[in-house]
């Protein structure tokens, strides 16, 4: 996927190599670490951080969805920070093109199901495809993991509700 894309926003490819067990993803080295790595270290961003943030993931978004690209892993530890305080979309091994994205039975979306669970849009879980919208939920979830603003309880209920949902849906189609 990453052949498709060049935009500021977004880690650069720039190419692979093979050895004889491993295919090798040369991607632009990128300093700063990831998100959730930066979470890890300093605490919560402040609010102007998170906006700035929320601002080049946005951006890496809209122009992803301009090239019919779902990223379908949008977390903090997929957002890279550049040493000049840029956040790059990386790690596009659950991206899809949109077309035939749709699916009729629950073994079709099953196969379609990438992601991290507490990241996942409701659609999702609820196994009825992917979409643009799909990324800006991940999007609004990232958001709630780089501001930890309103604290662990929110969060909390945030995937219990996601759980529930998760669980009515599997045993209501048994």
């Amino acid at each position: 996927m990453y052949n498709y894309v060049i935009y500021v926003s977004i880690c650069r490819y720039i190419g692979t190599s093979r050895s004889a067990t491993y295919l090798y993803i040369i991607l632009e080295y990128i300093t700063g670490g990831s998100i959730a790595s930066v979470l890890k270290e300093f605490g919560p961003c402040d609010e102007e951080l998170i906006r700035k943030y929320t601002y080049h993931i946005v951006n890496g978004v809209q122009y992803l969805h301009k090239k019919g690209i779902i990223h379908r892993d949008i977390k903090g530890a997929n957002v890279l920070v550049t040493e000049n305080g840029v956040a790059k979309l990386a790690d596009f091994g659950c991206s899809k093109r949109l077309a035939g994205m749709c699916t009729t039975s629950l073994e079709e979306s099953l196969k379609v199901i990438k992601g991290s669970v507490p990241w996942m849009a409701p659609e999702v879980i609820k196994q009825s495809g992917y979409g643009r919208s799909s990324d800006i939920w991940s999007i609004g979830a990232t958001l709630i993991e780089m501001g930890r603003f309103i604290g662990y309880i929110v969060l909390s209920i945030i995937l219990y509700r996601l759980y529930v949902l998760l669980r009515i849906t599997v045993y209501s189609r048994i």
